[in-house]
C-alpha cells in the first residue's frame, strides 16, 4: 500500500517513479505516475501495481516520491507491505526516508537482535546515481567488534537488502542487542533495519541513529495497563558511537508537561 497525505493549505503536485531493486537506475526510464493532491487530502493505492500503470507482478524495490508546491511545502507519505496468510496478515509500515545530514560518516542501526526467535534484516539506499561500496560492521552490546566487517555495493538509485545481517557479517552466536555501523560519504547512503519474528514473520523497523544532537526526544513511550488487560512497555536501547565514554541523561517527561518529569544521570 501507498499513502500519501497533503499537509499544505494548497495544491501539491506529485510525482512517484518505482525503482527496481540492485539495479543501476541512473538515467534509466522509469515506470511513474502524476498527480495532485488538494489541501488536506489523504490518498491510499492500495497496492504498487495499482498506483503506478505499467507495473506487472513481481516487483521488488523502492519507490521514489517527489513533490512540489509554490510555498516548498512537501507531501507525506508511508507504505505497508504486507502478505497474507493463513494465520493473518504480517507485514511492516515503512515511513518515507528523508535525505539527512549527518555529522560524521557513517550511520548506526541500533538495538537489533540474533538469535532462534529473531533475525534482523538490513536495507540500504543509494540515493546518488554513481554505484556505492558501503562498509559494515556489527558491534555487540558491550562495543566488541563481532563477526568480520564486509562491505557491500549498493547501485546508483537503487536499494539493497542483506537478509539476516549478522550471519552475512560471519556472527554465529546469539546477539541480544547488538548495533551496525555503515560507513558513508555525505549525502549518499541511508540504512535501516527490520527486526523479524522468526515464529509469527512479524517485524519491526528500526531507523538509523544520526550522531547529530546531544538532545533527542521519544515520544509515545508507556508503562501502564491498556485496552482488554494489555500490558504496555517501552524497552530503550542507548549505543554510544564513539570511541570515549560518554556522559548522558535520560528524562522521563509526564505527558506533554516538560516541568513534570524524572531524570536519572549515568556516571561518567
Amino acid at each position: 500500500d501507498l499513502r500519501f497525505y497533503n499537509p499544505c493549505g494548497e495544491l501539491l503536485d506529485i510525482r512517484i517513479e518505482y525503482l527496481p531493486e540492485n539495479t543501476d537506475n541512473a538515467g534509466a526510464e522509469l515506470f511513474f505516475r502524476e498527480f495532485q493532491l488538494q489541501a488536506n487530502e489523504t490518498r491510499t493505492f492500495a497496492d504498487i501495481i495499482e498506483a503506478i500503470p505499467g507495473l506487472v507482478n513481481p516487483v521488488s524495490g523502492s519507490v521514489r516520491i517527489g513533490s512540489g508546491s509554490d510555498s516548498g511545502c512537501k507531501v507525506l507519505s508511508v507504505s505497508r507491505t504486507f502478505n497474507d496468510t493463513p494465520d493473518g496478515s504480517l507485514g511492516l509500515f515503512v515511513p518515507a526516508l528523508p535525505v539527512k545530514r549527518v555529522g560524521r560518516e557513517f550511520l548506526d542501526v541500533t538495538g537489533l537482535i540474533h538469535n532462534q526467535d529473531y533475525r534482523t534484516n538490513l536495507p540500504l539506499v543509494n540515493y546518488s546515481d554513481a554505484e556505492v561500496w558501503v562498509p559494515l560492521t556489527a558491534y555487540d552490546k558491550t562495543g566488541a567488534q563481532v563477526g568480520s566487517p564486509r562491505s557491500v555495493k549498493v547501485k546508483g538509485q537503487s536499494t539493497k537488502q542483506l537478509n539476516a545481517i549478522a550471519e552475512w557479517l560471519g556472527v554465529a552466536e546469539d546477539l541480544a542487542p547488538f548495533s551496525v555501523r555503515a560507513e558513508i560519504e555525505g549525502l549518499d547512503i541511508q540504512a535501516f533495519g527490520t527486526v523479524v519474528d522468526n515464529l509469527t514473520g512479524d517485524s519491526v523497523l528500526y531507523l538509523s541513529s544520526f550522531h547529530d544532537e546531544n538532545q533527542i526526544w521519544l515520544a509515545g513511550v508507556a508503562s501502564l495497563t491498556g485496552v482488554n488487560n494489555s500490558q504496555w512497555r517501552t524497552d530503550l536501547w542507548i549505543f554510544n558511537p564513539t570511541q570515549e565514554w560518554l556522559p548522558g541523561e535520560i528524562e522521563f517527561v509526564v505527558g506533554d508537561d516538560p516541568s513534570e518529569s524524572y531524570g536519572y544521570e549515568w556516571p561518567t
